[in-house]
């Protein structure tokens, strides 16, 4: 009798420990923005949200679009399911999960819904038979995890991919697929979250890489950079069209997901320390040095974006200490060269007015002769009067490359 009190007592003290780590596993949430088209960009935050997360911790998907690239979606799902063990979609009032978007949704543990909102329309474009088993199986599998496929259940799928149809939180609810919430601090409560680690919104970064890889705007980087790099070859001499057309003809590739962002990163590196070894070896006005130094800022900051975290503060020191020291240098370089310009380079005239010379043959006012000035022959004309050859002359006027001259006693 006293031995089984003892194993009630153990199992009661497991199953409150249980419910205690369970709260725990749940009591912190990741909040992230699902609030524009599913594309790169989207996928670089959700991968940069969740990088450094505890699996334990929840993560919390606000949705309100319509939708985007089935291949960013499933980047997006894969993320979330890799990296946490519990992903929450919130769909507030007045906002949407359509295509993409939903798709997403529906992959997340939990779903919740506040009245006046809409999940659906996931049929793919374009409709090819084999991309829609692709999705209604992978749909069919995120609805196992939360209900049992029943008749109504497999209705629901094809009407949701081949017809495209859309639901209310109602309708929905009533399948057991979402569970209804007036408001997120209501998901709060029944999901026992107490405390919100850190939300995470779009930002440039994100809108950068939605704008490159946009198919069109990636196709139209890679024709022009193309036609710059052309225009170099053709063209005599260094231009720089070619580092232009480089850099946009790789970035093109990589919108096309055809070069991978490390090999992005490197050749903008090496762009930018070529522009300045090329700086350095064949001063100019510093405008290509300028370019390199740019081009290395903008790589390093890539670089130091990507950096995780933990890695980022001396990284951050080094790299900052390398971009000052270099930025310095090319400005001072810059700063010489138009010191120099700006110096003003006497003329030819300045040179040789007042210079002595002598007559190499006799000079007229109206019949030009020769003078020898400056180690240089030149045609000269006489001010007044006849000069005798071998008389010593000084240069008064002159004219294009004819020059006046007069007698010296």
């Amino acid at each position: 009798m006293r031995n089984r009190e003892i194993i009630m007592i153990i199992l009661l003290v497991f199953s409150v420990l249980t419910i205690i780590q369970s709260n725990q596993s749940s009591s912190e949430v990741v909040i992230i923005d699902i609030d524009r088209t599913i594309d790169h960009g989207l996928v670089h935050l959700v991968r940069k949200a969740t990088e450094s997360i505890d699996r334990n911790n929840t993560v919390l998907l606000r949705i309100n679009s319509y939708g985007g690239y089935l291949d960013s979606a499933d980047k997006i799902i894969d993320t979330l399911r890799e990296r946490a063990n519990y992903c929450i979609a919130w769909i507030d009032t007045g906002s949407k999960a359509v295509s993409a978007a939903a798709y997403i949704a529906l992959s997340c543990r939990r779903i919740y819904m506040a009245p006046g909102s809409v999940l659906g329309g996931i049929k793919p474009y374009p409709f090819e038979e084999k991309i829609v088993n692709y999705i209604e199986s992978r749909i069919r599998s995120f609805l196992a995890e939360k209900t049992n496929i029943s008749v109504e259940i497999e209705i629901f799928i094809k009407q949701l991919v081949r017809e495209g149809k859309s639901y209310t939180v109602d309708e929905l609810s009533e399948l057991g697929i979402v569970s209804k919430a007036s408001s997120i601090d209501e998901v709060f409560m029944k999901e026992n979250i107490v405390k919100v680690k850190s939300i995470h919104k779009a930002g440039l970064i994100e809108s950068i890489l939605s704008t490159l890889t946009n198919p069109l705007v990636s196709s139209l980087l890679v024709l022009i950079g193309g036609l710059l790099i052309i225009i170099e070859i053709l063209t005599t001499g260094f231009q720089g069209y070619a580092i232009p057309g480089i850099v946009m003809l790789v970035t093109g590739l990589y919108g096309l997901y055809l070069v991978p962002a490390d090999v992005v990163l490197l050749l903008i590196l090496l762009i930018g320390v070529s522009l300045i070894a090329f700086e350095i070896l064949t001063p100019g006005f510093g405008l290509i040095g300028l370019s390199g130094v740019i081009l290395l800022i903008i790589g390093i900051f890539i670089g130091l974006y990507n950096t995780p975290p933990e890695a980022r503060t001396t990284s951050l020191y080094i790299a900052l200490s390398s971009i000052i020291m270099i930025a310095s240098f090319m400005l001072f370089i810059m700063y010489k060269a138009i010191m120099i310009v700006k110096m003003k380079k006497p003329s030819i005239s300045d040179k040789i007015i007042n210079q002595i010379g002598y007559a190499k043959t006799d000079i007229f006012e109206t019949q030009p002769g020769v003078v020898y000035v400056m180690n240089e022959d030149w045609t000269a004309y006489s001010l007044k009067g006849l000069i005798k050859a071998g008389s010593k002359v000084k240069v008064v006027k002159i004219e294009g490359l004819k020059i006046y001259v007069e007698p010296v006693d």
